[in-house]
């Protein structure tokens, strides 16, 4: 696949799929739109959406090459989620975004659909001065992703055997469909938002009472060691109230750890678990 360098995976479908035109009624068309809105409230993840959406793409465009591209605008990236390609394989995040020509970024910068066939991807290469990546296609259709006048990325599909796969109406259908899809990415993309959140609030609701309980019979320990290390006879003694006061002042600084949490992560823990990384979470680390 060319300029994008994508592949989460490769398909063994080699063998040309044909023409869809018995597909692109109006009224299949709707059915699609139908099945990605409710594919939102049916997958668990933005990974499991994707596939849906692929799926259902597929009664009514050829998909055997297709890929969603998603722009980061704070990093100045794309990454690539989810893509299905007969020929090549994912690459990593695309950094510098904006100083790298690629045909995916040529239609988030343009916010418009684009449709290149294989003379023009050679003509593409060779105006920038590089080589080409991967297979070129015969035919490659592009649409934004856009929501609210913002693009949040871009849907790919495109085909190594006939250029005409697809018709001029297909880059309109593709635009179509791709304004649903950003929708339906939106919509998921909150519901993770509003899961993490809530997750959050669950950790710091934890962590106050964790801070709570411990903290009034950590102060006794404290108090009594201080105690008794005004009347210690022996060195023994007094060495081992030091021991029993330093490991209580550094449960102080953890239970402080704890109370100042407003984000967190979790690190590998012996078990095949998870425990939550008290000394990465807080207010400044990220």
């Amino acid at each position: 696949m060319y300029t994008s360098r994508w592949g989460r995976g490769k398909v063994d479908k080699t063998e040309l799929s044909g023409s869809k035109n018995e597909k692109r009624d109006l009224a299949r068309t709707i059915e699609v739109l139908f099945e990605i809105s409710d594919a939102v409230t049916r997958t668990r993840n933005l990974n499991e959406l994707y596939g849906e959406i692929h799926q259902s793409l597929d009664k009514i465009l050829n998909v055997n090459n297709f890929l969603i591209a998603i722009f980061h605008e704070e990093k100045d990236s794309i990454s690539f989620p989810y893509h299905v390609d007969e020929k090549d394989d994912l690459p990593d995040e695309i950094f510098h975004f904006s100083e790298t020509m690629s045909l995916t970024g040529k239609v988030i910068q343009a916010r418009k659909p684009l449709i290149f066939y294989e003379q023009d991807l050679i003509d593409f290469s060779r105006k920038g001065n590089r080589d080409i990546i991967g297979a070129i296609s015969k035919i490659w259709l592009g649409a934004p992703l856009i929501i609210k006048d913002r693009v949040i990325g871009a849907m790919v599909i495109q085909d190594y055997h006939s250029a005409t796969v697809y018709q001029r109406q297909d880059l309109e259908l593709l635009n179509s469909v791709s304004q649903h899809v950003a929708l339906a990415i939106e919509r998921k993309a909150a519901e993770k938002e509003i899961y993490e959140r809530e997750r959050l609030q669950g950790v710091l609701e934890m962590a106050g009472t964790i801070c709570h309980e411990i903290n009034q019979p950590l102060q006794a320990i404290l108090g009594y060691a201080e105690l008794m290390l005004m009347n210690s006879e022996t060195d023994k003694i007094h060495q081992n109230l030091q021991s029993i006061k330093s490991q209580a002042t550094r449960l102080g600084e953890i239970t402080k750890k704890l109370s100042n949490i407003t984000h967190y992560k979790t690190v590998d823990y012996p078990g095949n678990t998870k425990i939550i990384d008290i000394w990465g979470a807080g207010k400044d680390n990220k």
